[in-house]
């Protein structure tokens, strides 16, 4: 039986040999008695034996946070949902109560009937633009490119709902529509206005490069 573990143990590699020695305990006498013949042949000590069960240890405590990352998403995808969510819940209260003091209001305070369904879907379409990008909201080209954008949704709805009559009386595709013209309109001068700010940026440090070659050296 000796002869033929030794004979197993010695066509393993290191470390297929270092792990079989991290389970010695449940070996057999014969067992270890090959396994550290053919260690002391390969010059192979304790100390290699704990250092190969800490890189393994360290190559599960990687998958698992693979296998995490896999299914629940990175740390910082987590708080980006995370964040959200409450951003979606703040706005969503802001909303009702805005509606409810609009609705507490007497009808000569009220807005025309085409302008309170504008406002519906304009309400609905910033609603969507501030929870998509809540991690925008520290900067200004965030909120100037919303203001300017629900401005031009609120113009466009309208005229609409001039035109053809009431989007919500529709089908339910009119509806989404112009709810979903908020986020594209606000999408187009959003990056009109990074790129307008990238362009002056790049016509400011080829002026500059432009007047420091210019000056005698």
């Amino acid at each position: 039986m000796e002869t033929d573990f030794s004979s197993q143990y010695a066509h393993l590699s290191d470390d297929e040999l270092l792990e079989v020695a991290s389970d010695q305990p449940s070996l057999t006498d014969h067992a270890k008695s090959a396994l550290n013949a053919e260690m002391s042949k390969r010059r192979l000590t304790l100390t290699d034996v704990q250092e190969h069960q800490r890189l393994v240890e360290r190559g599960r405590r990687k998958e698992t946070r693979r296998r995490n990352r896999k299914l629940f998403g990175s740390r910082q995808d987590r708080q980006t949902k995370i964040q959200a969510v409450v951003s979606f819940f703040w706005l969503a209260l802001a909303m009702a109560a805005v509606t409810i003091v609009y609705l507490s209001l007497s009808s000569r305070y009220r807005l025309s009937a085409s302008w309170e369904e504008t406002a519906l879907f304009v309400m609905l379409g910033s609603g969507t633009i501030l929870v998509a990008g809540s991690s925008l909201w520290r900067k200004a080209r965030f909120w100037l490119s919303l203001v300017i954008s629900s401005t031009c949704h609120a113009l466009l709805v309208h005229t609409w709902i001039v035109r053809a009559g009431s989007l919500v009386e529709k089908d339910l595709v009119y509806g989404e529509m112009a709810i979903l013209a908020g986020p594209l309109l606000f999408a187009a001068v959003y990056g009109a206005a990074y790129q307008i700010r990238r362009r002056l940026y790049a016509d400011a440090a080829n002026e500059e490069g432009s007047q420091e070659s210019k000056q005698p050296s």
